[in-house]
């Protein structure tokens, strides 16, 4: 038998857990376990009637923990030895499918930790039980992810982020709206690429290159979610680039369509041509087109039933009517 040239180092460690969702106590206990094990292997336990996929907490644990070898047990086992009598056997069986060796050490932050190691024959090793260093729990973190967002791995914050889409037609204030309400809300915004492009290339776009400014605008969406403080203030979505496209081009795409409303947002407020129109370079055409697309973003709106709500006013008026919508999305009752 080889033999461990350390003796303070075990030879293979296992972790098993749910990571519903995977947070920084997690994450702790996985590198704490490191220190000590020449080989570690962490079992991400999943069943189908859990909230967040299992397919997603395997892939979000192979990202979070390089290095380690990360195998994702899908046996649609009991949660409590109260539930079945044969509990243990059945839980090691399926680790054994998976870990058909070793280990010769479990490591976990819970009870259950001493009857498994026994099972399998190893050494337990508890650590921060009291969860002391990392005072959560995945349970904490369903209940509300926003009250304990700075436990949560970059990741999870991107799954649970909320988005907030800013809709209007040009000079409507978006985005001075998105600006000041991450401000107010310490965030970030994604600010809108039809912009980007036109100042980049000093000119409008072509009817092909519609789709890829879409495409553009959610890439740039997803980059930023893993970042956002809770929120994602979002200065207009695919959906107003197809609106666009329709009005200018008199078509759009059908891939520039299914994207613009599949793509969906918690919040969509539609800022109100309520303001004074002002010229922007090349990019604004007048208040008489302002106001044809802006009936025309409500219409759409309405045939696609997506609920919105209109602001208006002046840009602390607006901030005020957006306000409650988002603290009930953060706390909710």
């Amino acid at each position: 038998m080889e033999k461990v040239n350390d003796k303070s180092r075990f030879r293979h460690g296992l972790i098993i857990g749910k990571f519903l969702p995977p947070h920084l106590g997690h994450l702790y206990l996985i590198e704490s376990a490191q220190k000590k094990v020449e080989r570690l292997t962490v079992l991400v336990c999943t069943l189908v009637s859990e909230p967040i996929l299992g397919t997603l907490r395997y892939e979000w644990m192979r990202a979070l923990c390089p290095g380690v070898e990360v195998l994702h047990h899908t046996a649609e086992n009991p949660s409590y030895p109260h539930e079945h009598p044969d509990f243990w056997e059945l839980w090691i069986n399926s680790i054994r499918a998976l870990v058909p060796s070793g280990p010769d050490v479990v490591f976990t932050s819970e009870n259950y930790g001493t009857p498994l190691a026994e099972c399998l024959r190893a050494t337990h090793i508890c650590i921060d039980q009291k969860r002391e260093t990392f005072p959560i729990s995945g349970s904490q973190i369903r209940e509300n992810p926003f009250t304990h967002w700075f436990f949560l791995p970059e990741p999870v914050k991107k799954f649970y982020a909320l988005r907030v889409a800013i809709l209007g037609a040009e000079s409507t204030g978006k985005t001075t709206l998105a600006k000041r309400l991450a401000e107010e809300y310490q965030t970030i915004w994604v600010p809108e690429y039809g912009r980007i492009f036109v100042d980049e290339y000093q000119r409008l776009p072509k009817s092909e290159e519609m789709l890829y400014i879409a495409q553009q605008q959610i890439k740039r969406e997803a980059e930023a979610e893993g970042k956002a403080n809770r929120i994602l203030f979002c200065d207009t979505t695919p959906l107003t680039t197809a609106i666009y496209a329709r009005y200018y081009f008199g078509s759009c795409d059908m891939s520039l369509w299914e994207l613009a409303t599949r793509h969906r947002y918690d919040l969509v407020v539609l800022a109100d041509d309520d303001i004074s129109w002002e010229a922007d370079g090349i990019q604004r055409d007048g208040p008489a087109v302002r106001a044809a697309l802006q009936a025309i973003f409500r219409q759409t709106l309405d045939e696609l039933k997506m609920p919105y709500t209109v602001v208006s006013g002046g840009i602390e008026d607006r901030i005020q009517q957006i306000k409650p919508l988002l603290d009930t999305l953060i706390h909710p009752k």
